[in-house]
């Protein structure tokens, strides 16, 4: 039975900031929304299924999730507080996350 993927880039945004902030690993939206991708891309190679169904856009200058620019604009040049999140994430997603702040951490 294939899981169904929600639009949960956003939540997966806050955990992304609270685990950079715990780490003390810089990080604004641009970095946020390329993890994001990169975690999106991991989870269809390895699982076979998205981490989350909001729309990712493409133009000639970036690629972005809409969803979290409109929800973390504040935080352009970047995130210092920590953020309430809403949602408990399954193990395997939970792990991408963290593998994810591993290599971002070891750059």
């Amino acid at each position: 039975m294939i899981k169904k993927a929600y639009p949960l880039a956003v939540e997966y945004s806050k955990a992304i900031v609270n685990g950079c902030l715990e780490r003390n690993l810089e990080i604004n939206t641009n970095k946020l929304e390329q993890l994001l991708i990169l975690m999106q891309g991991k989870m269809l190679t390895e699982n076979g299924r998205p981490l989350f169904t909001n729309n990712i856009v493409a133009t000639k200058t970036r690629v972005y999730i809409p969803d979290v620019d409109k929800a973390f604009v504040e935080y352009a040049v970047g995130c210092h507080e920590k953020q309430y999140e809403t949602v408990a994430f399954l193990d395997d997603e939970l792990e991408i996350v963290l593998d994810e702040l591993g290599t971002v951490a070891d750059e």
